[in-house]
């Protein structure tokens, strides 16, 4: 992967991050009298996609379809650790929410039992909060980082907190640095757009 691709990557994780932060700050997901809190909603979903991949490639692999070069159960399971940072809570429930279901007893690689059909019906409402809960504000440049792209700057010797991204017309990205390792003064206005 590139260094823009991989910076891409971090700052899109970022902007996820804090998206669902709002989401949370703003807005409850109810049913009934019950009230569920959005980061379980969202952390459940993020779960059941990421094991429905595993489960997938599984199901392909057992009946012999050739996919990807290189793509495995293995390859896929690496990737699904280094979404987050480690010690994020999504990162922690994908990674347990895998581990439970390849060593459960009940393991069924079978077609019909990796639907992703959620039972919701419509007694599930989404009311949005007045007032909005605090919204305890994201950092945009680390957020998004996980410890996979901190060994991949280690291993470049880049040393991501001098970077900054200065926005170019037509959105072309410029990323610089000082000879200092300090940031660039005319690029400080986009560090959190």
């Amino acid at each position: 992967m590139s260094l823009l691709n991989c910076l891409a990557c971090m700052r899109a994780r970022g902007l996820a991050l804090d998206l669902l932060e709002w989401v949370n700050c703003n807005y409850e997901l109810r049913r009934s009298a019950d009230v569920f809190d959005m980061h379980t909603v969202f952390a459940t979903c993020m779960n059941r996609l990421c094991v429905s991949l595993m489960l997938y490639k599984q199901l392909a692999e057992n009946q012999s379809i050739e996919g990807a070069p290189n793509c495995t159960v293995e390859a896929i399971g690496r990737q699904l650790q280094g979404i987050f940072p480690d010690d994020h809570y999504l990162q922690v429930g994908i990674e347990q929410a895998i581990v439970e279901i390849f060593t459960s007893d009940e393991y069924d690689s079978s077609a019909e039992s990796m639907s992703l059909d959620v039972d919701l019906d419509e007694n599930f409402s989404i009311h949005r909060l007045d007032p909005p809960a605090k919204q305890s504000g994201v950092d945009l440049k680390s957020a998004g980082i996980s410890e996979r792209d901190r060994l991949y700057m280690a291993h470049m010797k880049i040393d991501y907190a001098s970077m900054t991204v200065k926005r170019e017309p037509a959105d072309k990205r410029d990323i610089r640095t000082s000879d200092s390792g300090e940031e660039d003064e005319e690029n400080e206005e986009v560090e959190d757009e």
